[in-house]
């Protein structure tokens, strides 16, 4: 794994930061394409199905993620779901949302605005790579867990 500053394309790395990246999706050939992109790039990789599996890896590891990625059609519990209990966790967690539907993305424009970043499916791999990079400077220096 390429570790150096600019292997995130970003031009710098915050030493402060997590590398902990939450993914979730209910379609196993997307969260194994996103879980590897990621870990390719450096970040530690936590990857649940569904949005409850999601929320027990959020509570045991929350110390080590910085972002979660999240599909937004799930069964069981949507990721809109899944952001709503993030959140009350987490005072200000880095979320992306992702989604083949484009009223799925509007609604977590309407509601969460620019706190909640959007990906429309399907993507390339570096534009998960720029919005997860993006999502990690947003991160406060004093929330880093450091």
């Amino acid at each position: 794994m390429d570790s150096s500053p600019d292997s995130l394309g970003t031009g710098s790395r915050r030493p402060d930061l997590r590398r902990g990246i939450l993914v979730v999706d209910d379609e196993q050939v997307v969260l194994r394409l996103m879980a590897l992109g990621l870990s390719r790039e450096g970040f530690d990789v936590f990857a649940a199905s569904n949005g409850r599996q999601a929320l027990e890896l959020f509570e045991s590891h929350r110390s080590e993620i910085c972002v979660l990625v999240t599909d937004l059609n799930m069964p069981r519990m949507t990721g809109l779901q899944l952001i709503e209990q993030v959140q009350v966790a987490e005072p200000h967690p880095q979320i992306v949302a992702c989604s083949g539907e484009a009223a799925l993305l509007h609604q977590v424009s309407d509601r969460w605005g620019a706190t909640v970043a959007t990906l429309a499916k399907p993507y390339h791999m570096n534009e998960l790579r720029a919005a997860v990079s993006a999502a990690c400077e947003r991160i406060p220096p004093a929330e880093t867990g450091e």
